[in-house]
């Protein structure tokens, strides 16, 4: 254990509830780093840049990634800190393991008390962010020790998920019975939380429109602490729902317009902010599309019912 020129403490010892397997084995990765922080609204901060820290050579290739996990971590000190000042402790741990798929995080507090809404998920009820928490998961669970509870928290790094072996591995690290307890594994799907590129593919816009979108009140997002937007996929399916029963005729209308006056359904769909897929799609329903080559389709001569003479 040593101090840091921020006034914690770093150091490379075992948390309580962690066991002899960790995440970090599973990964074939080196185990936690870990950061010891006074029970201070101000050790959040320190917490996120310990976070950063950790995972600077992932930032570059992994940002998002890196993003979600700090988030998570802010969340989770927040709550352990909170938890200790109410029994009058001085001090909360945080570790981190980052590996080539996914991020283990363990915040460790001396707060003998366990959630008492397990099965709504982690911390439930009882943090601003616990809704992101569950979002952004692959896997959360609590293990309590002789000294106190640690909270773990698995994030999958970007486009991965979890394979079956994975999971039982990350599986064997709970314990049964009273020292440990299975919070929640991946969230339902209505729960999972979208970036603003992924909400513009489903809707066939540019991201910008996401952006207006949310100031305009139309989506709710949830805020990360880099100022970075994700949103849930409950509200995008609904906002889906409500565009498909109500596309705004006056659009559709000046969309063919323009398309019939010599527009490609490219430059029509730049127009409105559209994608080519989605303008395609309301164009064919309201008038005939060109060939591409620019010309009206014409009728196969081979096909005609027109009767031919023979010589």
């Amino acid at each position: 254990m040593h101090a840091a020129a921020d006034g914690q403490t770093r150091d490379s010892c075992q948390a309580p509830g962690t066991g002899p397997f960790t995440a970090a084995s599973a990964q074939g990765v080196p185990g936690p780093r870990w950061l010891s922080l006074r029970a201070t609204p101000e050790s959040v901060r320190q917490a996120r840049g310990f976070a950063l820290d950790v995972l600077e050579e992932v930032a570059e290739a992994d940002p998002d990634h890196v993003d979600d996990v700090v988030l998570v971590v802010s969340e989770l000190t927040t709550n352990a800190i909170r938890e200790v000042a109410r029994i009058g402790g001085e001090s909360v741990r945080l570790g981190v393991t980052a590996g080539p798929r996914w991020t283990h995080l363990y915040a460790v507090d001396s707060a003998p008390t366990l959630p008492e809404h397990a099965d709504l998920g982690l911390l439930a009820g009882s943090g601003r962010g616990v809704p992101i928490i569950n979002a952004l998961a692959a896997m959360t669970w609590i293990d309590q020790g002789e000294h106190g509870k640690t909270i773990h928290v698995v994030l999958t790094r970007t486009g991965v998920t979890l394979t079956s072996q994975e999971r039982q591995s990350l599986n064997s690290q709970v314990t049964s019975g009273e020292n440990g307890l299975v919070v929640s594994s991946r969230p339902e799907h209505d729960d999972a939380l979208l970036r603003p590129r992924e909400v513009a593919e489903m809707f066939g816009v540019r991201t910008t429109t996401i952006a207006r979108w949310a100031r305009e009140g139309r989506l709710a997002p949830m805020l990360t602490p880099g100022g970075h937007r994700r949103y849930r996929v409950a509200d995008i399916r609904t906002l889906l729902a409500t565009a498909e029963t109500g596309v705004d005729p006056v659009m559709v209308a000046d969309a063919v317009r323009l398309y019939e006056q010599g527009l490609t359904v490219r430059q029509v769909a730049a127009r409105f902010e559209r994608g080519y897929g989605t303008m395609r799609r309301l164009l064919q329903g309201h008038t005939t599309l060109r060939h591409r080559g620019g010309r009206e389709p014409v009728l196969d001569q081979s096909r005609s019912t027109t009767p031919q003479h023979t010589p």
